[in-house]
């Protein structure tokens, strides 16, 4: 169908030069009623005549019984909205080697009226898109999404993040410190079924993506014999260390190893050594040799520490704020605390999907810096969530599906928020709620917030126990601060305002 609709539209644009350099973005059927949605992207803002027109000329080429609907979309892209989708592509499709490229390693050059993109990638990621058709598998999303025309190409860099090989009995623990992958050591090994001892493990949470050598221990929840199309056995066994559960094949036609693995049973205690490799997009794992051993019987996860702060901001890059009002929210500065003027405040506020921490998304982010009690800096950005808004949220905030498709998703931008509230203390109105968004959706990007939070709501019942409420609309209207509420920026600047009027309450 999107092939049919391509040809047609390149024939139309002789026809109608007010659709510009049009193009199909996608093209879907609702088999229930017959209705062909045909979305098109284009360099200029087509006329709702032109759509009619679109929309008449491709039901003309479809059998009678077929109804058409074309939505058409200006979109022109720039170098660093490039640079964004080449990213989202990668981690998208083909998440295996996501973990190896970073924003910063997509580089894009403007030549000849064309984008031409170079990606850096190391050698272990380029051997393998290599192989695939990831260029024009990426071409062909750039081109249903953009009406740019784009180029690119792969580049090798020195750069190796191949998981470590043990040979020796015991690792170095020192060498591991700087490793966001957290390692157990086990007890009592009893060489088995491998030629190489080892007795130290990746937490299988941490290592279970991770391609080629792998090291895992823990308890067997189940072993399962079976047989390939060759006849030839084979055992499937999946393990669980408190932190995850996976399970790997192991290969042997040795009758002496078959043996030691039929010695497996649900509960015992093993560490394997193992190969992570893709297979079809998925990181499958292959149990090469395996050791009974001791699990710890109390064994707590460490919490895994968080990624380093970047260097620098890659997506969101916080605004130096000059505002004339600036110097009305702060008359009589020196009246501050002086513990206000010595520390540095973040003050944040966040629109989200609802109100359930592990289910809903945020959809924006606004944030305000506070030095030697005036505002300095503001970082925003709205957020795609992945997910539906809900009605009741869009007529809340104002905030739709449609102003938030070509935004960034959080993982692209955390990493640039991470960094502007480092070293400060976290300042929100109700800050149990915001914290806790942003402290669990960076635990998962690997990104743990440690920072002192002040809560302006439990402030303002200190300093104001005569008001009744202490929403956050109506403690700014008793200190006369402008507040335009549920959009994130401004909800941020409007709680700093209140957060240095509470600060100067004796």
């Amino acid at each position: 169908m999107q092939n049919k609709c391509d040809s047609l539209i390149n024939s139309l644009k002789n026809a109608d030069q007010s659709i510009g350099n049009a193009r199909i973005k996608s093209a879907k059927l609702n088999e229930e009623n017959n209705l062909i949605t045909v979305e098109i992207i284009s360099d200029v803002a087509v006329p709702s005549d032109s759509v009619i027109f679109l929309e008449q000329s491709i039901k003309n080429n479809l059998p009678k019984n077929f109804n058409v609907k074309v939505e058409c979309h200006k979109s022109i892209a720039d170098a660093s909205i490039l640079k964004r989708a080449i990213y989202h592509f990668i981690v998208s499709y083909y998440s295996s080697i996501s973990h190896t490229v970073t924003v910063d390693d997509v580089c894009i050059f403007n030549s000849a009226n064309k984008f031409i993109y170079e990606i850096k990638v190391n050698d272990f990621a380029y051997n393998y898109l290599a192989r695939t058709a990831f260029i024009a598998e990426l071409n062909e999303y750039l081109f249903r999404n953009y009406t740019n025309t784009v180029e690119g190409s792969l580049k090798m860099t020195i750069k190796s993040e191949e998981p470590a090989v043990y040979e020796e009995y015991s690792v170095n623990e020192s060498e591991l410190t700087e490793s966001s992958v957290r390692r157990l050591k086990v007890l009592c090994v009893e060489k088995t079924c491998d030629d190489v001892v080892y007795d130290m493990a990746t937490y299988i949470v941490d290592g279970i993506n991770e391609l080629g050598t792998v090291y895992f221990a823990g308890v067997v929840e189940t072993i399962e014999e079976k047989v390939t199309k060759n006849g030839k056995p084979f055992y499937v066994i999946t393990l669980n260390d408190k932190t995850s559960r996976v399970s790997g094949r192991f290969f042997t036609a040795d009758k002496n190893k078959l043996k030691k693995i039929q010695k497996i049973s649900e509960g015992s205690n093993i560490i394997i050594r193992g190969e992570n490799e893709l297979f079809n997009e998925h990181v499958n794992l292959t149990i090469k040799g395996f050791h009974f051993c001791e699990f710890p019987n109390n064994f707590i996860p460490k919490e895994k520490p968080s990624k380093p702060v970047p260097e620098r901001y890659a997506i969101v890059k916080p605004k130096q704020v000059e505002s004339v009002e600036q110097s009305d929210f702060f008359s009589g500065v020196a009246s501050l605390p002086q513990d206000v003027l010595n520390n540095v405040y973040t003050v944040v506020d966040i629109e989200t999907t609802g109100t359930d921490v592990v289910n809903d998304k945020i959809t924006e982010i606004g944030a305000i810096r506070i030095e030697n009690g005036k505002i300095t800096q503001e970082f925003h950005t709205l957020v795609n969530p992945e997910i539906p808004i809900p009605a009741r949220i869009v007529e809340l905030t104002g905030i739709d599906d449609n102003m938030v498709k070509d935004s960034p998703k959080l993982e692209e931008v955390y990493a640039d928020f991470f960094k502007f509230v480092n070293k400060t203390t976290f300042v929100a109105h109700n800050a149990d709620f915001d914290f806790r968004f942003l402290y669990n959706a960076g635990k998962k990007l690997e990104y743990v917030l440690t920072n002192e939070v002040l809560d302006t709501l439990e402030l303002s019942r200190k300093k104001l126990p005569f008001l009744k409420r202490h929403k956050l609309n109506i403690v700014c209207e008793h200190y006369g601060i402008t507040f335009h509420h549920h959009r994130a920026l401004s909800d941020a600047y409007a709680t700093a305002e209140l957060f240095l009027k509470l600060k100067r309450e004796k």
